[in-house]
């Protein structure tokens, strides 16, 4: 199953998640994490992330919001990053809207931090201990590429 995972990136700033239950045999997210997930049969890449974001955010992103996206191979999987851009990330988060359970695997985010790239980077949050290594990957990806 191909994953994808939303970095959303405003005023200097990147969203992530902590909290709340994901997985088929569902248990509680330690660390942090970008959301994300599994992209659906006739999604594309960035249709996928969008509507990721929106289960696990509840924040209404658009295709416009789209700067860059990228792929890398993470374990022998194909893994693809979509980097959006908000005006403020603490205004998204701000005003989303709560967002209901709608899938039994995953439920939305028990948290929202806006974090400065720089409180990203060697954070323990994002760790092979907490299955987030692969959001530190991206992110690195990201910065190196000058899209972050």
């Amino acid at each position: 199953m191909a994953k994808v995972y939303a970095i959303i990136r405003g005023n200097g700033d990147i969203l992530v998640g902590r909290g709340g239950r994901s997985g088929r045999r569902p248990r509680m997210r330690t660390g942090l994490h970008l959301p994300g997930g599994t992209i659906d049969p006739n999604e594309t890449v960035h249709t996928a992330a969008i509507r990721e974001v929106r289960e696990e955010t509840g924040i209404n992103l658009l295709i416009q919001d789209v700067v860059n996206s990228f792929a890398l191979m993470l374990n022998g999987q194909r893994v693809d990053f979509v980097v959006f851009e908000v005006f403020s990330v603490e205004d998204a988060i701000r005003t989303r809207v709560s967002p209901p359970r709608l899938n039994i695997y995953d439920e939305p985010f028990a948290a929202l931090q806006s974090l400065s790239f720089n409180q990203c980077i060697n954070n323990p949050g994002f760790s092979a201990e907490h299955n987030t290594d692969w959001f530190a990957q991206g992110l690195s990806h990201a910065y190196q590429n000058n899209m972050l």
